[in-house]
Formats: C-alpha cells, sequence, structure tokens
C-alpha cells in the first residue's frame, strides 16, 4: 500500500520475528550463567565475550530452525502479501461511527457523567 519493496518488506518482517528468538536466547543464556555463579551479581567482564559468541551461534541455529519451519509451513515471501481490496459502503460507515464515537468520548466526561448518577453530593 506504501509502494515499498517486497524485499525490503520481508526484511523487515524476518528482522522482527528474529528479534524475539534472539530475546529468548539472550534470556536462556543469562539464567544458566546465573545457575553457574549464583552468589554473584550480574556478569563478570571476562565472560562476555564467550557469552557474546554463545549467544550468536545459538541464535544463528535457532534462527535457522525458525525459517526451515516457516518453510514447512508454507511460507512465500512473494505471496504473504495481502491484496488490495476495495472499500465497500459498510466499511466507511463503521469507521465514520467509530470516528464520532471516539471525538465523543474524547471531549464529553462520559465517566464523570456515569459517575455522578451513582454518587450523591452532600
Amino acid at each position: 500500500m506504501i509502494h515499498m519493496p517486497n524485499i525490503l518488506i520481508t526484511v523487515v518482517m524476518l528482522i522482527y520475528r528474529y528479534i524475539i528468538v534472539f530475546l529468548k536466547e539472550v534470556q536462556r543464556i543469562l539464567i544458566a550463567y546465573q545457575m553457574r555463579a549464583p552468589k554473584q551479581k550480574g556478569l563478570h567482564y571476562k565472560a562476555w565475550g564467550s557469552l557474546i559468541g554463545s549467544l550468536m551461534l545459538r541464535s544463528i541455529d535457532r534462527a535457522q530452525v525458525v525459517y526451515e519451519s516457516m518453510e514447512l509451513r508454507g511460507f512465500d515471501p512473494d505471496t504473504f502479501f495481502v491484496k488490495k481490496e476495495k472499500v465497500d459502503k459498510k466499511s466507511w460507515i463503521y469507521f465514520c461511527l467509530m470516528l464520532v464515537l471516539l471525538i465523543i468520548l474524547r471531549f464529553v466526561p462520559i465517566f464523570e457523567i456515569i459517575g455522578g448518577v451513582f454518587i450523591t453530593k452532600y
């Protein structure tokens, strides 16, 4: 809809998907490190290099598994994009009604009015 190349959209989508995989691998490595060094607070600076290297290798392996499972489920970067459809009359009516409702909720203190019904003033 915004006329971007399909390859760029695919790359952004895969990065978004792999960020979650990457963060889960970071969590697993940190938990494993904390279990091996329970009395130590944080990461020792001497362990940073090996942890980052193992994080990279593990996340690459995990990303490969995720991509293979996507392919097995029929992922094809050329066909997964939504086709453009014309907006019908019902959709425009729904959009206008929701817009009016949101504007009313923004400018009318509806919750104060409802609260005033149940709370008596002395």
